[in-house]
């Protein structure tokens, strides 16, 4: 945290700021006199950890905060809002109610679905009432008020990933907070990523005339004399932080921890704990300093890897798409990617999506995935599925149905879930790999992928011999990957797979499989650069590539390959 912050971990209690509910929302953007106050400079001296090599040292260096650097602002966070849904505004909040027997009459006659099919071993999800008209997100709140002089915030930005899986629905019942994360591209193709924590807050639904509509109440405002208990729904309330920086797991940590300080009150308002994080805290500097921030219990760590490494390395749970996916598998995937084909990721947990996807493209180092890229494809966007470009989207399983009348059939289908890769009627066959560099990394992923796959699954010879339980548990641990809090699982098991650095050599998993990825790459393009050609003034041309040459220049067998 910055120094002029004070210690965020030293809250103490004040139940009076609740971040749920609506008498109390993070600000007002009507008001913010108190964002106003401790509105930062534009710099920001920060504490940093950082190593000499004889062990970690605190240096104090000054950061310029929101200076751009390849595509990224120095800041770590560029805003952070609040969405709930839009009341009609054709009907008065205050008017008088309806009698309580005609509300809960329409609320029984409304159609109740389940929102997703219960794991077995776990509580069944709240059901969800469809509302008669459809209920749009609205930003009742966003830090900093104004925006960004460098980095203007998407427009619409709230109907567009907040929801993603369909309208906004009122449940029955009140269901834990979720999280999930998107990743929106602006014209000149720098990612903003954005990480998202729902939470559901008492709603009353009122009959004035003939028009239902909700009205939020708090949670402390207790329910009114004139309606009964099965009046009262929940509305989805979300709190969403944009950032240039991938750090999606220390984003869901804070969003967390946010939660947990608004319930439980503290010493400070919220505002200042959210302008400290927003306008204060720097994005760490490439290389091996490292920035932390603390909330409550808990301590976010930020590093960047040097070289212009890819970020997902460091920020995101690694293990997730090895351990959903088996070997072969991620073998598939990956080399569908290298060939730039159409690859659409299929989950039915909104977390995977993303973190999935920032995966895969990071393995492509140190090339880079410049084609259609959206992890999480909105239920109104899925046309896009049918554009002839090679693309890299992602999709709630609850909108694949709809999605296939939309989807290409060049498009190469993986099921998270279910641990299948599915190519298209009209797939172009993939070109044959390198032979031995294709084999060191399968070899890789069998010793160190197999070690995730198999780990969160509690074992292949479980998973072979012990029936249904293994299968039961790990589909209980699958439904709960964007659960916000971890209620059946301890932490270390919750992102499917961890950093083993207690490994014989030295050598974690991760690092095992970064290093087996780029070492194909090293191998296959070693010596591009005598194939490159240079700029000239004298002989008028820009430059470019002998690309027929350098085909031509390698072993026969890896032609095909490198002519795709």
């Amino acid at each position: 945290p910055a120094q002029s912050s004070p210690d965020i971990s030293l809250c103490s209690a004040s139940p009076d700021r609740s971040l749920c509910s609506t008498s109390s929302t993070l600000f007002n953007a009507d008001d913010t006199s108190s964002v106003a106050t401790h509105t930062p400079a534009s710099s920001a001296a920060s504490s940093i950890e950082g190593s000499d090599g004889g062990g970690p040292v605190r240096v104090r260096r000054t950061f310029s905060i929101g200076q751009s650097q390849d595509g990224h602002t120095t800041r770590l966070v560029d805003y952070l809002l609040v969405t709930c849904p839009r009341i009609d505004a054709g009907v008065d909040p205050s008017g008088p109610a309806a009698p309580p027997s005609a509300a809960a009459a329409m609320r029984r006659a409304a159609s109740v679905t389940p929102h997703s099919s219960p794991a077995p071993g776990r509580k069944t999800d709240a059901p969800e009432v469809a509302a008669p008209q459809p209920l749009c997100p609205c930003i009742t709140a966003v830090y900093p008020p104004t925006p960004r002089p460098d980095l203007a915030l998407p427009p619409g930005i709230e109907h567009m990933f907040l929801h993603p899986t369909g309208p906004i629905t009122v449940r029955a019942a009140y269901a834990l907070p979720k999280f999930h994360s998107f990743v929106c591209t602006d014209g000149s193709g720098r990612r903003l990523y954005g990480a998202v924590l729902t939470v559901w807050e008492p709603a009353l639904v009122l009959l004035p005339g003939e028009e239902e509509y909700l009205r939020r109440v708090s949670p402390s405002q207790g329910q009114k004399e004139d309606a009964a208990d099965d009046d009262y729904g929940y509305l989805p309330l979300t709190v969403t932080i944009m950032s240039t920086w991938p750090y999606l797991s220390m984003f869901r940590l804070y969003l967390a921890q946010l939660y947990r300080y608004s319930t439980m009150g503290g010493a400070l308002p919220i505002e200042r704990l959210v302008a400290n994080f927003c306008g204060e805290v720097p994005a760490a500097p490439p290389g091996s300093y490292e920035v932390r921030a603390h909330i409550l219990d808990s301590t976010l760590r930020f590093w960047t890897p040097p070289a212009r490494q890819p970020l997902a390395w460091v920020s995101l749970p690694f293990g997730r798409p090895f351990a959903l996916l088996n070997p072969e598998n991620m073998l598939r995937v990956w080399h569908a990617l290298v060939c730039e084909r159409q690859v659409l990721l299929v989950s039915s947990q909104l977390s995977s999506l993303t973190t999935c996807a920032e995966i895969l493209t990071s393995l492509l180092f140190p090339l880079t995935w410049s084609h259609a890229y959206i992890p999480l494809v909105p239920h109104f966007l899925t046309p896009m599925l049918s554009a002839p470009v090679p693309f890299l989207f992602g999709i709630h399983r609850s909108s694949y149905p709809n999605a296939l009348l939309d989807l290409s059939h060049e498009c190469i289908v993986v099921d998270l879930d279910e641990d299948r890769v599915k190519f298209g009627p009209k797939t172009p066959p993939l070109p044959p790999l390198p032979t031995r560099r294709r084999r060191k990394v399968a070899n890789c992923l069998a010793t160190h992928g197999n070690k995730i796959y198999w780990g969160a699954r509690g074992g292949q010879t479980e998973w072979d011999h012990g029936g249904a339980a293994p299968r039961a548990a790990f589909a209980a641990r699958l439904a709960a990957l964007d659960d916000a809090f971890d209620m059946s699982a301890t932490p270390d098991r919750l992102d499917f797979g961890g950093e083993d650095t207690d490994a014989a050599d030295g050598q974690s998993s991760w690092d095992a499989l970064q290093e087996s990825f780029l070492r194909f790459f090293v191998a296959v393009l070693k010596d591009y650069r005598r194939y490159l050609v240079f700029p000239s003034a004298a002989k008028k041309h820009a430059g470019g590539f002998r690309a027929t040459r350098f085909v031509a220049g390698q072993e026969a067998g890896w032609a095909p390959f490198l002519t795709e």
